[in-house]
Formats: C-alpha cells, sequence, structure tokens
C-alpha cells in the first residue's frame, strides 16, 4: 500500500489562481525613483504604466532643457526598472530564477491581462451604410 505524498505537486487550478492573485496585487504596487537629488521623481506601476512623474521648480530652475529631459527620462526609465524587478519577484515563487523568468513570462503577461480584464460587452452592430 502506497503513502500519500506529503508535499503533491500543485493543480493547475492551484497555480491558476495563485498567479490571479499575484497579478491583481501586481497591478496595484506601484514603485517610486528619483535623481538629481531626489529633484525629480517618477512612479510606476509594476504593470509597467507610469503613473507620475514630479519635477521641482528648483530642477527647472537648475538644468537646461536638454539636462531636465535626460534626468525626467532616467527617473522614469529607473522606476519602470524597479517595476519590472517588483513584478520579478512577485513572480519568483512560481516561476523561480530569474534565467526562467523571462521564459516564464513570454506571453504569460497577456494571459494574466485577459484573464483579469473585465469582459466587454458587446455593442450593437453598426447601422451606416457604406460609401
Amino acid at each position: 500500500m502506497r503513502r500519500p505524498d506529503p508535499n503533491p505537486l500543485p493543480q493547475p487550478e492551484d497555480t491558476l489562481e495563485r498567479i490571479k492573485t499575484i497579478a491583481q496585487e501586481i497591478m496595484a504596487r506601484e514603485v517610486t525613483a528619483s535623481v538629481a537629488n531626489e529633484q525629480i521623481e517618477a512612479r510606476a506601476l509594476a504593470t509597467g504604466d507610469v503613473t507620475g512623474l514630479y519635477i521641482s521648480a528648483r530642477a527647472i530652475q537648475s538644468y537646461d532643457n536638454e539636462t531636465l529631459a535626460e534626468l525626467v527620462l532616467s527617473a522614469v526609465r529607473q522606476a519602470l526598472t524597479e517595476a519590472a524587478n517588483a513584478k520579478l519577484e512577485a513572480f519568483r515563487p512560481i516561476v523561480g530564477e530569474p534565467a526562467s523568468f523571462a521564459d516564464a513570462l513570454t506571453g504569460f503577461s497577456e494571459e494574466i491581462a485577459e484573464t483579469l480584464r473585465p469582459e466587454k460587452e458587446e455593442s450593437p452592430p453598426s447601422r451606416r451604410r457604406p460609401y
């Protein structure tokens, strides 16, 4: 007689539920990055959406347009990198180390977003006549 495995493999349904939970957490997780002694800040969600940008009056007075633009881009890129790292950390329990993370998330994010997206109501067909 065989004993039941004390550590059974997770069932696909359990994994899908964990993925949905993590995806919802990711959608709400916001990170902030700052440059130029915190004179410029960018905020981004772990989904990759930039949610805010702060430029102090001192930064506007201190830097020429080109330098200011480079600093803003730097802050945004840094925030997006930190957001991607937050996503990686959230999914690490499911997909493992970073080497497998990229492979596991290829197409995976779209599936998660599709799963969480509210269903759209079908719009009635257009009654306009073609020209």
